[in-house]
């Protein structure tokens, strides 16, 4: 095992490379959300934070909803599993 395939790189041939999924979640968007948070002004977010909460479920609800129904009827997957 090399060390490339322990942080996530995997050399294919000397041209190409993939990137794991791992790696992206473990290492990338961390310190994205770490540093947005660190910029919130949060007299701002307090003034409206009932709207952002109520938009944020409900579009996580709509989009979960929307993309199984996509699956059931495009990739015909049981409605369970999508």
């Amino acid at each position: 095992m090399s060390l490339l395939s322990l942080t996530g790189l995997d050399v294919v041939n000397s041209n190409q490379f993939r990137i794991s999924p791992n790696l992206v979640v473990t290492f990338i968007i961390p310190p994205l959300i770490f540093e947005a948070m660190m910029n919130v002004d949060y007299k701002q977010l307090k003034a409206i934070r009932i709207t952002v909460l109520l938009l944020a479920t409900i579009r996580v609800v709509l989009a979960t909803l929307i993309g199984g129904f996509l699956l059931v009827y495009i990739a015909h997957l049981p409605f369970l599993v999508a």
